[in-house]
């Protein structure tokens, strides 16, 4: 990242999806960085990475609200980011990735399409088909398909 400059959304985005699927952009993200002109923000976006890549302690849980603060110092919120939260949460605790839901709403943001799939396939994964089957039923009555 350019020293002083704010990643973009998108950007910051791609980088946290991909951090998901793979330790490998963790691990270009630590080849690449220079330690003499490293900002906060660069590495803070770094710890981002590692900790969608699975690194440390994996689980958000407790540490969600502080996660979402760090991502607002890299680059701005939005929708797509707040999915990206919740299916990390999906990977293993469903119970705050549902709390999690609740939140996202109360602040405004719509939920979309991937949205539900994130929280359906999560239960699906767990086999929590009661509340799979409500997810998707609410889905449904959204006006989205499967």
């Amino acid at each position: 990242m350019q020293v002083g400059c704010q990643a973009s959304s998108f950007i910051g985005n791609v980088l946290l999806l991909h951090s998901l699927q793979t330790q490998r952009v963790f691990s270009a993200w630590m080849h690449s960085r220079d330690l003499h002109n490293t900002k906060d923000q660069s590495l803070a976006l770094g710890d981002l990475i590692k900790t969608f890549s699975g690194g440390g302690n994996s689980s958000l849980g407790s540490d969600i609200l502080q996660v979402e603060e760090v991502i607002r110092q890299c680059f701005p919120l939005d929708v797509y980011t707040y999915n990206l939260l919740l299916r990390k949460l999906t990977i293993s605790e469903m119970d705050v990735a549902c709390d999690y839901f609740e939140r996202f709403c109360n602040k405004g943001y719509e939920p979309n399409r991937w949205t539900y799939d994130i929280l359906l396939h999560g239960f699906l994964k767990v086999g929590r088909f009661s509340e799979a089957r409500r997810w998707m039923d609410e889905m449904f009555c959204k006006g989205y398909m499967i």
